[in-house]
């Protein structure tokens, strides 16, 4: 999760941009109204995707965080994807053995995005703590990594 400051700075930018784009659309529909409407289409289109993704994503990762079943973890296998976001953020994934307090222990998959400064921390055999979905088991997060 971002620090309130930086989400605030976030912000701030977008508001910035959109200004920016209504006063650039103002004269591009003075110029010429049919590619007004086809800028403003693909505009709009750039301006929501970068906007409303993360908050379906962060709405997924809460509603775990709120409602699931604690376990303990245990990373056993790990591996990079291939995919880097933002040139510094590369995601791994990784098959974490959950075991419940009730039910039998079970294995699923998961991907995330790290820093590249937190690459070292995640190791196999090592302890986490996470959270899943009673219901779905692939739906799972972890909570924090070592036995706490």
């Amino acid at each position: 999760m971002r620090p309130k400051t930086q989400q605030i700075i976030g912000l701030i930018g977008l508001v910035i941009g959109f200004l920016g784009f209504c006063y650039g659309m103002y004269f591009t529909f003075r110029a010429n109204v049919w590619v007004a409407s086809i800028v403003t289409f693909f505009g709009v289109f750039c301006f929501a995707i970068p906007v409303f993704y993360p908050m379906m994503r962060n709405r997924k990762e809460k509603k775990l965080n709120e409602t699931g079943t604690r376990a303990r973890g245990k990373i056993v296998e790990l591996w990079d994807t291939g995919i880097t976001l933002n040139i510094y953020s590369p995601q791994i994934g990784m098959m974490i053995e959950v075991t419940p307090a009730t039910g039998p222990a079970f294995r699923s998959k998961l991907t995330m995005v790290i820093s590249r400064l937190e690459a070292g921390n995640f190791r196999v055999g090592m302890d986490c703590i996470v959270r899943y979905d009673p219901d779905n088991h692939k739906k799972i997060m972890i909570e924090s990594l070592g036995s706490k």
